[in-house]
């Protein structure tokens, strides 16, 4: 018997999730941003997601919703527009965040903003007090994973 414990990476669809994927993609193969018919199509069922998405979610607004490609999009996406929508131009993560989140706090440095690394103890664990004292000196974004991928 084989047992696969990396779901914070992938893990396998819902045969719902995957017949309403195969369905989308079977009827809307098309840039959702085009202009031709096709297109419009596609980016009305992509409005229509994102409605109800909204609506399960209870977000003020459909488009608080935004879809992205992969775990790196959306890391990219939280830790770089969170830092640009403060005021503070400090970034605090911890140690053991995933490359994506560390490469997107990084990349900000350029910009002025500086990077404070919260430690984790030999076990992998991101002590409450680290984490505290990373924040106390009011950064913008703090990142601290639930678990850690490789631990």
């Amino acid at each position: 018997m084989t047992l696969y414990l990396d779901h914070a990476a992938t893990t396998t669809i819902r045969p719902e999730a995957r017949a309403a994927f195969e369905d989308a993609y079977d009827r809307f193969d098309a840039n959702a941003s085009g202009q031709h018919a096709q297109a419009r199509r596609a980016k009305n069922a992509l409005e229509d997601a994102r409605e109800r998405a909204s609506e399960m979610l209870g977000t003020a607004s459909p488009h608080d919703i935004v879809f992205t490609g992969s775990g790196t999009e959306s890391d990219n996406l939280a830790v770089v527009g969170a830092s640009l929508a403060s005021e503070s131009t400090r970034i605090a993560v911890s140690a053991i965040e995933h490359k994506a989140v560390l490469l997107a706090a990084s990349s900000l440095v350029r910009f002025g903003y500086s990077v404070d690394t919260i430690p984790a103890s030999p076990r992998g664990v991101i002590e409450p007090e680290a984490a505290h004292e990373a924040g106390t000196d009011r950064p913008g974004v703090v990142s601290v994973m639930l678990a850690n991928n490789e631990i």
